[in-house]
């Protein structure tokens, strides 16, 4: 009967830190060990390790990243944290001991981008793609401290899963009131937040690219650059979506990154592809918003709002924010309101209306949307599908008949 490797008696901390000190490559160097001494005079927050080097020390470690990945991760940074207290006490005591991070690179768990599935939820997994889409790296607050208003009292507060959380009353005075988030003694960290999509040669021929969200935190936030071909190891993680279905989004938390080269995300070509759904053309012109037009880029799909979520958000070069929304059937009055409602969110998320306008695009446009069209203050610019993409590359003629009937 074949046995189960247990865990060491000495703990997965203790053996992680031996682990540190003492391994050493096929040449003798004592790799990690002297990577580890010039953290603090490169001044670098994070260590990247090879999990087949791992592996190769003790396979324990395997079980704990297996069965539990969080704590796995946690139990690497923490062993790091207590190695540099004792050779780098001053490095230590001079920064956030919780920026000090194990990054996890060459984890044999593969999972190809189409192959992402609910199972894979809470696991450690290593995924391959091209950086489609990357933000700016921004700051994400992680522990909040409000103050009172009525009484004067801190009150701490984790921020959990991203979302920004007020305590619902004060427990010192008992009152219900607005809070002050004191930013002096609250915590952030840099975060940014991607898309990868699949390589062309991970892919069926002619098929719209799987992607997957992915997003990062402390000294790897930053590091996503546009076409760059990166593989990442991450926990996958699910996150409820803003609308009252219990619906959730996936996206990779990720651990560990390593850039294996450059292309440019293939643009998909209507000749290779038939538009059928909003979905797909949305990929399209994320890959591709020059249709919409002149210098535009792309900064958000599925941005969420208190109204719904906005199908494109682009920048134009002068900064105005560009809302857009796909409709691949007819668009009715609705879509005016629906967009209206979109840009007035914009207006007060990113500035004054006339730094921002709309644009519709759909397969036609009725009698009583053109209507609606006239009492709107704002600049709404109506384009065709059959305008981006050539009438061969779309069935718009047979989609437009399905959402007739639909309707």
């Amino acid at each position: 009967m074949e046995t189960m490797t247990s865990l060491p008696e000495d703990g997965p901390q203790e053996k992680f830190e031996e682990f540190l000190r003492t391994y050493k490559n096929e040449q003798g160097i004592l790799v990690y060990w002297s990577r580890l001494q010039q953290m603090s005079i490169d001044d670098e927050t994070s260590l990247a390790v090879d999990f087949q080097d791992l592996v190769s020390f003790d396979r324990v470690f395997t079980i704990l990243a297996t069965e539990d990945p969080m704590q796995f991760l946690n139990v690497l940074s923490k062993a790091l944290v207590g190695v540099l207290h004792v050779e780098d006490p001053e490095y230590v005591n001079a920064i956030d001991t919780s920026l000090l991070r194990i990054r996890i690179i060459n984890f044999p768990n593969r999972v190809a981008l189409r192959a992402v599935k609910t199972k894979h939820i809470g696991k450690l997994i290593t995924a391959t793609g091209v950086v489609a889409e990357a933000s700016e790296t921004n700051s994400l607050l992680i522990e909040a401290v409000f103050r009172c208003r009525i009484c004067g009292g801190d009150i701490p507060q984790t921020q959990e899963e991203g979302r920004y959380t007020e305590p619902p009353l004060c427990p010192v005075c008992g009152k219900k009131t607005a809070m002050q988030l004191i930013q002096e003694l609250s915590r952030f960290v840099d975060f940014q937040k991607g898309c990868i999509e699949e390589l062309p040669t991970d892919r069926p021929r002619g098929e719209i690219p799987f992607s997957m969200e992915v997003r990062l935190e402390g000294d790897l936030a930053g590091v996503l650059r546009n076409g760059n071909v990166i593989e990442l190891t991450g926990i996958l993680t699910a996150e409820r979506t803003k609308d009252k279905l219990a619906t959730y989004d996936m996206y990779l938390c990720v651990a560990g990154i390593q850039i294996t080269g450059h292309t440019m995300p293939q643009v998909p070509t209507a000749e290779s592809m038939q538009i059928e759904s909003e979905k797909q053309l949305e990929a399209f012109l994320v890959a591709n918003p020059s249709p919409l037009g002149v210098g535009l880029t792309c900064v958000g799909r599925q941005v969420p709002t208190d109204t719904g979520r906005i199908d494109l958000l682009l920048e134009a070069p002068d900064g105005a924010k560009v809302v857009v929304e796909l409709k691949i059937g007819e668009a009715d009055d609705d879509v005016v309101a629906q967009i209206q409602r979109y840009l007035v969110w914009a207006e007060e998320e990113f500035g004054p209306k006339s730094k921002v306008r709309g644009v519709v695009v759909a397969n036609g446009f009725n009698k009583r949307m053109l209507a609606s069209l006239k009492g709107t203050r704002y600049h709404i610019q109506l384009i065709h599908v059959s305008d981006i993409l050539p009438e061969q590359g779309i069935n718009s003629e047979g989609m437009a008949k399905k959402q007739s009937k639909l309707n």
